[in-house]
């Protein structure tokens, strides 16, 4: 918990959302996908930094949600991780991703922006060690590097770690913990 308490001592925030839920069909799961948009809404305005959103590779919905936002909003994407990259450029080629040309943008160009003109989408939602939720958490990714006025969207698992869940508790430490009280983090449905 310490590595996440210190990141956010610099000023980062954490923002938790619900990552389970209810089966396919059901009315909760259509709700939580809405809640969930509000909370980009809400969120990807309000900030002045880099916002930081962390999916399953899998959740196209949730990346085009973001991404929607972002562009709403004048901001750029960063797509980061091999496999929300890869399954989000065979989205766009079989027209179930939608990105405006000149929206999604390579890791490498993050250097050539503004705080407050970029949302990177990254894998890492259950704390696998490779994730780059994982490494970035650890300070070992090599170009993102948490500090003051990021805002990391977590799913609510992140942060419901059973004791015994190391993987979950390295990434929880790694970027602020909302136990303890020390961290700005809020819980968005």
């Amino acid at each position: 918990m310490q590595q996440l308490t210190g990141a956010l001592g610099l000023g980062a925030d954490v923002v938790v959302n619900p990552s389970g839920g209810p089966l396919a069909g059901d009315p909760m799961m259509v709700s939580g996908l809405i809640r969930i948009g509000e909370a980009f809404r809400q969120i990807i305005p309000s900030k002045r930094g880099r916002v930081l959103i962390t999916s399953f590779a899998s959740n196209i919905h949730r990346m085009q949600q973001a991404i929607d936002v972002a562009v709403n909003y004048g901001r750029k994407v960063i797509l980061c991780g091999k496999s929300i990259v890869s399954n989000a450029q065979i989205a766009l080629n079989l027209g179930y991703l939608q990105i405006p040309q000149g929206t999604w943008l390579r890791l490498e160009d993050l250097k050539d922006l503004r705080d407050n003109e970029v949302v990177i989408i990254t894998t890492g939602s259950q704390g696998e060690p490779m994730s780059v939720l994982s490494r970035i958490a650890t300070d070992d990714h090599k170009i993102i590097k948490i500090k003051e006025g990021d805002t990391v969207k977590c799913p609510q698992s992140i942060v419901d770690v059973p004791a015994g869940d190391a993987l979950l508790g390295r990434v929880v430490d790694g970027l602020g913990s909302p136990i303890d009280g020390k961290g700005p983090i809020v819980a968005s449905e």
